[in-house]
């Protein structure tokens, strides 16, 4: 690469790259597709059934309806993955 292609490339970085941008004081929310796709739980229903068996992690529901939006804090994810470490099987 020359040396004009080398300045260009290192210009052209986006301006928060590696960069948290998450507000401070504001936690991280995760949805229960979000958890799903992390691996933590098979399916959003058996997160539902975590939920009423009260075994999965903490969780906001954001609405006092029925149908309220679900959401689950960085740090109560975090603490639930802990909570599930094991040394050994028996």
């Amino acid at each position: 690469m020359r040396r004009s292609e080398t300045a260009r490339a290192q210009t052209e970085r986006p301006a928060f790259a590696g960069i948290n941008t998450q507000p401070v004081g504001i936690p991280r929310l995760y949805t229960p597709a979000a958890l799903v796709d992390m691996g933590i739980a098979p399916s959003e229903q058996a997160l539902a059934q975590m939920r009423h068996r009260g075994i999965g992690p903490a969780f906001l529901k954001l609405s006092n309806s029925r149908s309220g939006r679900i959401v689950y804090e960085e740090s109560a994810v975090l603490d639930y993955l802990a909570s599930c470490r094991r040394q050994r099987t028996g």
